[in-house]
């Protein structure tokens, strides 16, 4: 819970390009959490429904941690998807810039 708490205030605290509330951020230079993950706070749902799952092993739990964290893992996905239809270089840029989870390149 710990690291999605972390991604999750991260997430919340820098201009992220895919987050609805700065689009204009595609300008932005990359830094902070963003370096480590495009989708921060989709991160951060996935690994709060883990340990959820973890901690809940009951039928409703699974049913509604495993929907939480499916929804949230297919969610970074279908936002890639959707970005590279744009065919907009400045999402070019960023897609090719950052990645879904911190990689070496």
């Amino acid at each position: 819970m710990f690291f999605a708490i972390v991604l999750l205030v991260l997430g919340t605290m820098i201009r992220n390009p895919t987050s609805m509330v700065w689009p204009d951020a595609i300008n932005d230079e990359y830094r902070g959490v963003i370096k480590i993950t495009r989708y921060p706070i989709q991160w951060s749902i996935m690994l709060y429904a883990i340990a959820h799952l973890i901690a809940n092993a009951d039928k409703a739990s699974i049913v509604l941690f495993g929907t939480l964290g499916l929804v949230a893992l297919l969610g970074t996905f279908a936002m890639d998807t959707k970005k590279r239809a744009l065919n907009d270089p400045k999402w070019q840029s960023f897609l090719d810039s950052t990645s879904m989870f911190h990689s070496q390149r």
